[in-house]
C-alpha cells in the first residue's frame, strides 16, 4: 500500500506539473499573440500617419505655390494715368516657392479699366480678371 500511495502521489505531482507547464505555455502564447497584435496595430497606425503626413505636405506645398502666384499677380503694375494699355510682369515667393505672373490692363475710357493676369508656380497656376468703374 505504501508503494501505491507513493505511486499515486508521483502521478498527481506529474499531472500537476504537466498542467502547470501547459498553463505557462498557454500564457506565454497569449503574451506573444498580444505583442504581435500590438505590433500590427502600431504598424497600421504608423502607415496611416505617414499617409496623412504626406497628404498634408502636398497641401502645404500647393498652398505655398498659390500664395507665391498671387503675390506675383499683385505686383504687376497697372496702366498709368493718361495711358490706354499696359502689359506687365510680376514675381513672387512664399516659403521657398517661386512664381511668375503676367498681366495686362486696358483703360477703355476715363472711367472704365479692365485688368487680367495669370500666375504660375511649379505645376500650380492661378488667374483672374477684373474691371473698375471710376467716377
Amino acid at each position: 500500500m505504501k508503494k501505491s500511495l507513493i505511486a499515486g502521489l508521483i502521478s498527481i505531482t506529474v499531472f500537476s506539473m504537466t498542467n502547470a507547464h501547459s498553463m505557462v505555455v498557454q500564457h506565454n502564447m497569449q503574451a506573444i499573440n498580444t505583442n504581435n497584435n500590438q505590433t500590427a496595430i502600431q504598424d497600421v497606425e504608423s502607415s496611416r500617419f505617414s499617409t496623412v503626413d504626406g497628404r498634408l505636405s502636398d497641401v502645404k506645398e500647393t498652398s505655398y505655390r498659390g500664395i507665391a502666384a498671387v503675390t506675383a499677380i499683385a505686383n504687376i503694375p497697372t496702366v498709368e494715368e493718361g495711358k490706354r494699355f499696359a502689359v506687365g510682369m510680376g514675381v513672387g515667393n512664399f516659403e521657398g516657392e517661386n512664381a511668375l505672373a503676367i498681366g495686362a490692363s486696358i483703360r477703355a475710357n476715363d472711367s472704365l479699366t479692365f485688368k487680367a493676369s495669370a500666375g504660375k508656380s511649379g505645376s500650380s497656376a492661378t488667374y483672374g480678371a477684373g474691371a473698375a468703374l471710376s467716377f
